[in-house]
């Protein structure tokens, strides 16, 4: 399966010491994907998952990666909370808002 998206299912409701331990486990020597299971789609399809899922791939061998991500909460929840860093938030909101204002339509 090359370039499937692998998750860990019901790992979003693991403590973060649990979480680290498991990420340290799968990414210390290459990818694993043991205790995952793959996400198989179809050209078209999309994927939607809590942010806290345990999710990963192989590196692409392909120069194109489609990947667009949407949150549905407060920034003020994202400092709290996490996973990204602060300097990330003003980055989301400036491709969010020009995705908006220039209507971009994108056709595969």
């Amino acid at each position: 399966m090359n370039n499937c998206l692998w998750i860990i299912p019901a790992s979003h409701l693991w403590d973060d010491i649990i979480a680290s331990s498991m990420i340290e486990h799968l990414t210390s020597q290459g990818f694993k994907t043991s205790g995952a299971i793959p996400v198989e789609v179809n050209p078209g399809d999309v994927i939607m998952h809590n942010i806290l899922v345990l999710h990963g791939s192989q590196s692409c061998q392909s120069p194109l990666r489609r990947t667009v991500y949407y949150e549905y909460r407060a920034a003020e929840q994202e400092l709290k909370m996490g996973p990204h860093k602060p300097e990330y938030i003003p980055l989301k909101q400036s491709n969010n808002s020009f995705l908006k204002k220039n209507n971009v339509i994108c056709e595969y």
